[in-house]
């Protein structure tokens, strides 16, 4: 190692600090070769577990349709060409939510600021819903705030945000409950808060519903695989923004979200 002389000729204490710099830079990558190490460990889970699911319907349905013995009617084929297409749409999205998971695992979640409108994202990720909603005999209202929310955000990532936490809202909570999507401006952010009267969150549970893999309405839960939240979580803090979770058991479940305006 070469030897650096300070102005007092301490060369003892100029080596100890590089040594230190050395020793901090070699825990460094140990700790990201164990971040690499949980992330992998995650995937292998997912893929091995909640993708069977999806990928063993598409193999049967496929089969059956493939097969001659089975005389199937045409509304019958169409009804196994559909489900078909839904567990395909699902594993895409599972796919897309463990690249994700990787992305903010490694640090590397990356976002597009561009000049939007936040009220008119809230409002294309409601109108997405309202279909889903209508049909589970749910109540789901907008209300807008009452000046324009401008921001240097990511289109694409805030959408998914928005469309995440709805979309939870409309597949927990059963017919009768209601989903509210409010927003308003304090200061210089933009407040959004979306709350329901479905199931709510188990005090316990409340603390972990944003780490990755983890689905505190697990006895809810139908399909996905647990990974929007932690996602949603990502999504704010590379905004520069913050979200929290109020939620009781039968009480219903309300999100609220700060994200800082354009100056």
């Amino acid at each position: 190692m070469p030897c650096f002389f300070d102005d007092d000729g301490g060369e003892t204490a100029v080596t100890e600090r590089v040594d230190r710099a050395e020793n901090l830079a070699a825990e460094a990558g140990e700790t990201n070769l164990k971040a690499l190490a949980a992330a992998l460990q995650d995937v292998l889970a997912i893929v091995s577990h909640d993708m069977r699911t999806p990928l063993a319907v598409i193999h049967t349905t496929t089969s059956m349709l493939l097969n001659p013995k089975y005389q199937l009617s045409e509304a019958q084929k169409r009804e196994q060409h559909e489900r078909i297409k839904r567990n395909s749409e699902l594993l895409n999205r599972m796919i897309s939510d463990v690249v994700d998971m990787a992305k903010l695992r490694a640090g590397k979640l990356s976002i597009d600021p561009q000049p939007i409108i936040i009220d008119e994202l809230l409002r294309e990720a409601v109108t997405a819903h309202e279909s889903a909603a209508r049909e589970k005999g749910l109540g789901l209202t907008y209300e807008p705030a009452t000046e324009s929310m401008r921001a240097q955000a990511d289109r694409a990532r805030l959408l998914q945000l928005f469309q995440n936490l709805i979309g939870n809202s409309v597949k927990f909570c059963k017919a009768g409950d209601s989903i509210r999507v409010g927003s308003h401006i304090r200061g210089n952010q933009a407040f959004i808060e979306i709350a329901d009267t479905g199931p709510g969150i188990a005090a316990d549970d409340l603390p972990h519903i944003f780490d990755p893999n983890f689905s505190a309405r697990q006895k809810h839960r139908k399909t996905g695989i647990g990974l929007g939240l932690y996602i949603s979580k990502g999504i704010v803090d590379a905004h520069g923004g913050q979200i929290l979770c109020d939620s009781q058991p039968d009480a219903g479940t309300r999100f609220s979200i700060a994200l800082p305006l354009a100056t």
